[in-house]
């Protein structure tokens, strides 16, 4: 099966201003190298969604030719808007939407969301979901065609989800602070699976 994979990576990183926080280093990678790491090899194409910070983002992309950047110019309204920018560039028969703050799912993640057939599949651990978002090709145009919604998390509450369990908390972590990130790199499990 052919997948793709979208990339947020549009977001303002208020809360570590001046600082982007995609670019913030672990294990001698950015953040966001991390993040597209974590999916290159389970797609055929990956898009990262620009926005606020693009020439930074595109600065940590340098040299990484097998991406494609797509810019939304709308990326104040909110990352739902993003979303749909990137889907919208997907052409593959299903596709992993993972924002660019959130690296540390493990591979068996992406394997266990690509077995479920169902059309919206989310990871879960001890009850709770995290990224990344598995949508189907039939998901990813009601995604497209929604304007009831405003955002990805209120769709997949009103549209509903198969939850597949997972051994792997690093599905809920994400980088929102500097704390955040001097957490995370004190968490052998998000760290151990990043060796340079």
């Amino acid at each position: 099966m052919v997948v793709d994979g979208v990339i947020l990576a549009a977001g303002w990183s208020s809360r570590t201003a001046p600082e982007v926080k995609l670019g913030y280093p672990i294990a001698g990678r950015s953040l966001l190298e991390m993040s597209i790491s974590s999916l290159r090899p389970f797609c055929a194409r990956l898009y990262v969604v620009t926005g606020a910070h693009q020439f930074a983002v595109m600065e940590l992309l340098r040299g990484q030719d097998t991406l494609t950047p797509v810019y939304n110019p709308d990326f104040a309204a909110g990352m739902y808007g993003s979303v749909k920018a990137g889907l919208r560039c997907t052409e593959a028969s299903a596709a992993f939407v993972l924002p660019g703050d959130c690296p540390f799912a493990s591979p068996e993640v992406m394997e266990a969301l690509l077995a479920c057939q169902d059309d919206v599949v989310l990871p879960c651990w001890k009850g709770q979901t995290g990224h990344p978002v598995l949508l189907r090709r039939r998901a990813i145009g009601e995604v497209l065609k929604d304007n009831s919604c405003q955002s990805l998390r209120e769709f997949v509450r009103q549209h509903g989800h198969t939850g597949v369990p997972v051994d792997c908390p690093g599905i809920l972590m994400d980088i929102d602070t500097p704390e955040d990130y001097r957490q995370a790199l004190n968490r052998r499990e998000a760290v151990a699976m990043w060796k340079p």
